[in-house]
């Protein structure tokens, strides 16, 4: 998988297993009564190496607003980012922030979501999607993106339920985090966290398909005595380490 800043706060392009996941960089859009200013283009610094992890300091000035992303990609593929965004030097009069993620429409036609509503994996539908914020996984069968959110700290939300959105624009399907959904002014800078990792984090093997995931949750002495004697072991191995749950 191949991670690419093409002069671009975030992500210009994303590949996995050969293909490209986003149709186009992922952008801030920042909508006023008056303009739209895209926060795209801008610097971009590393600012530490490791064998295992890289972390980045970038930064957007333009008409008004200024914005910075710091965040880090490890070795896995998995990526952090802070983001900081708000007015440059007076106060803006915003209708509307919103994070957008543009992927192909051949790349996105499933997705996972822990969002509750009646629909929250399988097919994308025709008419698109939405939801709260969470964990949101896009992909087919051979490929995809997954984003995390810790909490909604620094949304505004008018409309839950819409904090997420799955959007259909011709041959692709744009991914939509709504951070502020109706008209505010923004005085001071705002801070937004997320994650996200392209998928699959290791090649799949040929029978992928045929395999079957289980999990058993062991709480107790008593409930690991009535496990197989090998099993058995390992729940009182981590029970004598002072853990009282154990997944395996």
């Amino acid at each position: 998988r191949t991670y690419s800043f093409n002069e671009t706060i975030f992500p210009s392009a994303l590949i996995s297993q050969g293909r490209p996941i986003l149709s186009g960089p992922m952008r801030g859009v920042l909508s006023t009564e008056e303009k739209t200013i895209i926060i795209e283009k801008g610097r971009v610094d590393i600012t530490r190496k490791s064998e295992g992890r890289v972390e980045f300091r970038n930064t957007f000035t333009g008409r008004g607003v200024s914005a910075e992303v710091e965040g880090f990609v490890e070795y896995d593929g998995f990526s952090w980012m802070k983001v900081t965004v708000g007015p440059k030097y007076s106060p803006i009069k915003a209708v509307r922030l919103q994070l957008e993620i543009p992927l192909s429409a051949k790349e996105a036609k499933l997705f996972a979501t822990r969002s509750p509503g009646e629909k929250n994996s399988g097919l994308i539908p025709a008419g698109g999607w939405s939801g709260r914020a969470g964990v949101i996984w896009i992909g087919n069968e051979a490929r995809g993106i997954e984003f995390v959110f810790p909490s909604t700290k620094g949304w505004s939300s008018e409309r839950p339920e819409k904090q997420i959105e799955l959007i259909r624009e011709g041959s692709r399907i744009k991914l939509v985090f709504n951070l502020i959904d109706s008209p505010r002014e923004l005085r001071q800078q705002r801070q937004i966290e997320f994650g996200f990792i392209a998928t699959p984090v290791k090649p799949l093997g040929s029978d992928f398909q045929n395999w079957r995931y289980y999990l058993t949750r062991v709480t107790s002495e008593e409930k690991t005595k009535k496990l197989p004697a090998p099993q058995q072991i390992r729940g009182r191995r981590r029970l004598a380490r002072g853990r009282g749950q154990f997944d395996f």
